[in-house]
């Protein structure tokens, strides 16, 4: 039975890509917060010259900290935007790096996947 579960989580997240380092809404209004959320994705689409628009959800994942910004978790699609996405992100990494400075993208790991790599 935990083989079907883990299943069910990896096809889960492989919809999914965290994003790291992007800027965050300073403010406690909600929907100001989802406006601004999206508008910063929406930024960077362009910069990876995808499809805007093209994404389920975003959440903001941890707690908030003055000290740094939480990362996004992005909900596409289906794992082929996730590819796509990430290898466009590269490309753009590659070739204009002071136009992605700190931001950084990976893909959602299931909690096994992330305890093998501690062991790692």
């Amino acid at each position: 039975m935990d083989i079907v579960n883990e299943v069910k989580e990896v096809q889960k997240h492989s919809h999914n890509i965290i994003i790291h380092s992007i800027e965050e809404s300073l403010s406690k209004d909600m929907n100001e917060c989802i406006i601004f959320d999206t508008e910063q994705v929406n930024k960077l689409y362009s910069l990876w010259s995808a499809k805007k628009d093209n994404f389920v959800n975003i959440i903001l994942l941890g707690r908030s900290s003055t000290n740094k910004s939480r990362p996004i978790k992005l909900t596409l699609h289906n794992h082929c935007d996730v590819d796509q996405l990430i290898s466009s992100f590269l490309k753009l990494k590659r070739e204009f790096p002071s136009s992605v400075t700190n931001i950084s993208i990976v893909k959602d790991r299931t909690l096994t996947d992330c305890r093998y790599i501690k062991k790692v």
